[in-house]
């Protein structure tokens, strides 16, 4: 592999922001592609990662849930051991969210625009969609969130599932190659000059990218949560 970078972390931790930011100065963006729902997932599990060896100039980002078709549950840390493997830890950015109220919010708001997105689709175009408020793409606001949502133990719980799951992996995967973890709050705070350090200290494998430009992709202007008071659930 040449030019490629792995970008693994926890849902809604900055990570689709983080993958574009590094693919804009590098090549192409890859998202998700072992994600279950993706339109080639089979083929991105028995080609795509397969001919990893083979890509150049690459952003891959993937969550610490998601993997290959021939990858059982119980294999999912193997699965991320062998792809850091690949790409090589110090080309691999692992990135988390300290915050679990918050975190547990981005996650319900992000099942809210999914669940709008279901609900449209039959209706409108993808492009309609994409430019209505409601979109996943666009900002949004705590108090856009039927309270429902907030109420609903069943999806409070599977999302807590969810990011105990991906959060265990997390560590393990830090405590198995001794690599720092990249925080959210961090990476995405008002502090630019503490998250600039943090791009800098980042050492890839003959790849050098503009800190500066980055640091800026990333300024929490940018952010998709809009909210001024932070009311969490």
């Amino acid at each position: 592999m040449e030019n490629c970078l792995l970008v693994l972390g926890v849902g809604r931790s900055g990570t689709s922001s983080l993958g574009k930011g590094l693919a804009e100065q590098i090549g192409r963006y890859i998202p998700e592609p072992w994600r279950p729902k993706h339109p080639e997932y089979e083929k991105n599990s028995n080609v795509f990662f397969k001919n990893l060896e083979n890509e150049t100039n690459i952003v891959v980002k993937t969550l610490l849930i998601q993997k290959p078709i021939f990858y059982s549950e119980s294999k999912l840390l193997d699965f991320f051991i062998e792809l850091i493997d690949k790409f090589g830890i110090n080309n691999t950015i692992l990135i988390g969210r300290k915050n679990l109220q918050e975190h547990i919010v981005s996650q319900i708001n992000l099942q809210y625009r999914v669940d709008l997105k279901h609900q449209y689709q039959n209706r409108v175009t993808a492009q309609q969609f994409h430019l209505n408020k409601h979109s996943i793409d666009n900002s949004w606001r705590i108090d856009d969130i039927p309270i429902s949502y907030f109420e609903d133990k069943k999806l409070r719980s599977k999302i807590l599932t969810e990011l105990e799951i991906q959060n265990d992996n997390l560590f393990k995967v830090s405590e198995i190659f001794k690599k720092e973890i990249v925080w959210y709050e961090e990476l995405y705070g008002e502090n630019r000059n503490l998250s600039l350090d943090i791009i800098k200290s980042w050492k890839f494998d003959n790849i050098e990218i503009n800190c500066k430009q980055l640091n800026n992709y990333l300024n929490p202007k940018y952010r998709y949560n809009k909210t001024k008071n932070n009311r969490l659930i």
